[in-house]
């Protein structure tokens, strides 16, 4: 007759700690993006292609705001622009100028005011190539939004002087022009200008309108 051979017991607290100590395989993390932060299928599938991207993902929303809003816009960013700029360079994201640090401190000075959306991009690709924080690259060049109507005055004054045409169809009624108008004045500021504040020192300058 073959030996009895020896019971192995295992515990299900052992088996819990052997589990807590192994790497999140893709699925379970992909199901757990969805499910804490409120992120979409396209978005997580894209963010958990690698180990890197994912806790690169998860770093810079835990830094600030562990929200479904912020979990999304640094999905945003890194679906985005940091994917187009890691494939024309051909680096891997541990290999960018980029940490989890930089693009939430962006994000902050989007979110503050302190800079436009248009200016982040800028911004941003500055930060991948040198690796500066985002708040060095901004005061180095001078790139906080101008949020005062004074600040501006110049240049709405030139912007209204050089459209003659998108002034009269304005006051003619047609709100399409100022949209133009507003986007002269952008030009003008290199995307500095708060859109808003343009569109109320327009509407200030020109008077009637629809």
């Amino acid at each position: 007759p073959e030996p009895d051979l020896p019971t192995l017991t295992i515990s299900r607290e052992w088996l819990d700690q052997i589990r807590s100590r192994l790497p999140e395989l893709p699925h379970a993390k992909h199901a757990r993006f969805i499910e804490q932060y409120g992120l979409s299928d396209y978005d997580t599938r894209i963010l958990v292609e690698s180990r890197a991207r994912a806790d690169f993902f998860e770093a810079a929303v835990l830094l600030k705001h562990d929200t479904p809003q912020r979990a999304k816009t640094v999905a945003n960013w890194m679906n985005g622009d940091f994917a187009r700029l890691l494939h024309a360079s051909g680096r891997e994201i541990e290999k960018s100028g980029v940490t989890p640090e930089a693009l939430s401190q962006l994000i902050d000075l989007i979110e503050d005011g302190t800079i436009s959306g248009k200016t982040a991009k800028d911004v941003f690709e500055e930060v991948f190539n040198t690796g500066k924080m985002p708040a060095q690259v901004v005061e180095a060049a001078g790139l906080t939004q101008i949020t005062s109507g004074d600040a501006i005055a110049e240049s709405v004054a030139r912007v209204i002087q050089d459209n003659p045409r998108a002034v009269d169809d304005y006051r003619g009624g047609k709100e399409e022009a100022i949209k133009f108008l507003v986007g002269q004045v952008m030009r003008e500021t290199r995307g500095r200008a708060k859109p808003e504040v343009i569109t109320q020192v327009l509407r200030e300058k020109l008077g009637a309108g629809p």
